[in-house]
């Protein structure tokens, strides 16, 4: 209408912002603000001779500069009851359902690209509606507050099978419709998930790190180093005519899993199928750092190999977390780093910060006769005041000499047989508190321990919940617990039951607790 009357208004603010700014229902003063501002905006036209095209772009921006535009709420609503603790609205609720599964919002409006080398240029990065809709529609109705309901909801979203993978579609580029994402693999993990893998495992750092002479100590020393580097550094990063790169061939390994959703945490620690990158070329010996002789074909059945359980079990013996917590050099400190890893995300426990290193941190210079091993042992394990640190990660570490800095298959080690044995003294968990004889035995073990899986139950909180767990989330912790073990090892059962808890949808506010 050229000269819309006021309830028209109303009506186009108040729909616009339940199901394009904020999810669930709008603050009424701030619905009034946006109308006044709106019926002004309009008045205007005839004066200052705008059209109706700017006008909306006036107001639908001015509703995205509301409080409730700029930031996601979860403060929670109504009166609190005797714990001072307020629920969270439906909108709240769902949002929070919603963000441990994504970074985008329910009722984000869907990605569209335009790609002008396609025959069909209509592409949308999920369904052309709303982003998480379901979610959305649960979260305006009220039905998201049902705890049946949110669980199945998350269950939803969370994983499953596509053969195109249009959720690669940005990270991937217009340009590899009919290529890259298809190189993945069909299973994928909801954004939110496959982040909590990456930063868990602490595998970020892959893409940026370096190994110099990546087949070194290897039964393919004498080749041509160049050629492993090339191949490792292409496993570093994704350009649109390669191969899907390390992080991503890790998160897809990981998927399967995620989608089996059977014994998760085992798996992950014992998994020696694995997906790889198929080898093309002449110079590429991506294969080869996996430990395969003859090259790996294209096909997704191609890609997907079974590792020879001797050499390979779980993602922790897998060359993208070996790299990633691996030394530059191939005699320096890894197993340093690969066993503080294991001590701070499979034990729950903290190593003593660098600050408070007194001596220097530095390994004795060597001729290169020495195994990391032994420069370790020489350097610091006889050393008191390097121990009271070091007491915590270099046996955890050991194992994972089996393998070198880059996480290939050692065949030699300076002269010596290459060895990945260890005896653990100090593990919170009593029954790891023996001796081991390779990489395989121990994470084998790792993957049976209670106290393990608690961590991961812990860890798993903190990522989603948004922060550390207290005395108070004990509960909520032991639910987490019995659904996971209720269900035969689901992580997302485990999700379910923290999505679903008190922890998540209510709010505290101290001042509030009545006496």
């Amino acid at each position: 209408d050229a000269e819309p009357d006021l309830a028209c208004v109303g009506t186009f603010v108040q729909a616009y912002l339940e199901t394009a700014v904020v999810l669930g229902t709008p603050d009424p003063a701030e619905v009034d603000r946006l109308t006044t501002f709106a019926v002004d905006t309009l008045a205007d036209e005839a004066v200052s001779g705008t059209d109706r095209a700017e006008s909306l772009t006036m107001i639908t921006s001015a509703a995205w500069l509301h409080t409730s535009g700029l930031f996601e709420s979860e403060l929670g609503a109504g009166t609190p009851d005797a714990y001072g603790r307020r629920r969270l609205t439906d909108g709240e609720a769902a949002a929070m359902i919603g963000g441990m599964l994504s970074d985008r919002g329910p009722n984000a409006t869907s990605i569209y690209l335009y790609d002008n080398n396609l025959s069909g240029s209509d592409r949308w990065t999920d369904d052309a509606g709303p982003h998480l809709a379901d979610i959305a529609t649960a979260g305006l109705d009220g039905t998201i507050q049902d705890p049946t309901t949110a669980a199945s909801l998350l269950r939803q979203y969370a994983f499953g099978l596509d053969g195109d993978r249009e959720d690669e579609w940005i990270d991937y580029g217009t340009h590899s419709l009919g290529g890259q994402r298809r190189d993945r693999a069909e299973e994928w993990m909801a954004d939110r998930l496959d982040r909590f893998f990456l930063e868990w495992f602490d595998v970020l750092d892959f893409e940026s790190g370096f190994q110099d002479a990546p087949n070194k100590t290897t039964a393919w020393h004498a080749d041509q180093p160049l050629h492993y580097q090339r191949s490792l550094d292409e496993l570093r990063s994704y350009e649109g005519w390669n191969e899907p790169d390390g992080l991503m061939l890790f998160t897809d390994t990981i998927a399967k899993v995620v989608n089996d959703d059977t014994n998760v945490l085992h798996e992950l620690l014992t998994t020696n199928t694995w997906y790889l990158p198929a080898t093309g070329g002449s110079s590429d010996r991506s294969n080869r750092i996996f430990g395969l002789d003859t090259p790996i074909g294209a096909t997704r059945a191609e890609r997907w190999n079974t590792l020879p359980t001797t050499e390979r079990a779980g993602l922790l013996t897998h060359p993208v977390w070996l790299a990633a917590h691996g030394d530059a050099f191939e005699d320096g400190p890894s197993l340093v780093h690969r066993g503080k890893w294991v001590r701070e995300n499979l034990f729950c426990e903290t190593v003593p910060p660098l600050e408070l290193v007194t001596v220097q941190a530095m390994l004795l210079p060597t001729d290169g006769t020495e195994s990391a091993r032994q420069r370790i042992e020489a350097s610091i394990e006889s050393q008191a005041q390097c121990m009271g640190c070091h007491q915590y990660m270099n046996d955890l570490g050991k194992p994972f000499e089996l393998y070198n800095h880059a996480g290939l298959v050692r065949v030699d080690d300076h002269g010596n047989a290459p060895d990945g044995s260890t005896q653990l003294l100090n593990a919170p968990d009593p029954a790891l508190n023996r001796t081991y004889t390779d990489p395989m035995d121990f994470v084998g073990a790792l993957a049976d321990s209670e106290h393990v899986k608690r961590c991961f139950i812990r860890q798993t909180f903190r990522f989603f919940a948004g922060r550390d767990e207290t005395m108070e989330d004990t509960c909520v912790l032991a639910e987490m617990e019995t659904a996971y073990d209720d269900s035969g090892g689901s992580f997302v059962s485990m999700l379910e039951a923290l999505a679903t808890s008190d922890a998540m949808y209510y709010r505290t506010n101290e001042d509030e607790v009545l006496p």
